[in-house]
């Protein structure tokens, strides 16, 4: 029906996206050719790549007005980004008044919240070093980010795919 009205975080944390491609692409050349036990690789978009909530937020309200009309029309608010003692009294008030609509907005929300109200930056030069000569690199989120809500949009969260 649209967007949760609220997720924890804070506006300037990074939140850090890659896509599964990247992921197989670098999983498998990490192991394939610099695979030393005891070592640790971040497969993650890095300092380069990332983007902020509230700039993953922002593209998430463009592709909605973009991919449906609909929706548009009905002005919904961007979400409100809040502490998680906040995000949590909600989501018990949700629960409790049982309003489904809210309940599948919060439920979209809670598989990713503790992640957006505990940001943490990851050290993805180890991997970058060996990826880069293979030619291996995290995409810029904000890149194709565009693409995962569309299609989440077009297959109702992957239930109509």
């Amino acid at each position: 029906q649209g967007l949760a009205p609220m997720v924890p975080g804070k506006e300037a944390s990074p939140a850090d996206l890659i896509p599964v491609g990247f992921a197989a692409d670098a999983a498998h050349h990490l192991i394939a050719h610099a695979f030393v036990a005891g070592t640790t690789f971040h497969l993650c978009s890095g300092a380069t790549s990332s983007a902020t909530l509230g700039e993953l937020l922002d593209a998430t309200m463009a592709a909605f007005e973009r991919y449906r009309p609909a929706w548009r029309k009905r002005s919904i608010a961007r979400p409100a980004i809040v502490d998680l003692d906040t995000y949590q009294l909600f989501v018990r008030s949700v629960e409790e008044a049982g309003n489904e609509v809210l309940l599948q907005a919060t439920r979209a929300v809670q598989a990713f919240a503790y992640q957006l109200a505990y940001p943490k930056v990851f050290d993805a030069r180890g991997a970058e070093a060996v990826l880069a000569p293979a030619g291996i690199a995290a995409p810029p989120v904000l890149d194709y980010y565009d693409r995962v809500v569309r299609w989440c949009i077009e297959t109702n969260w992957g239930t109509a795919a």
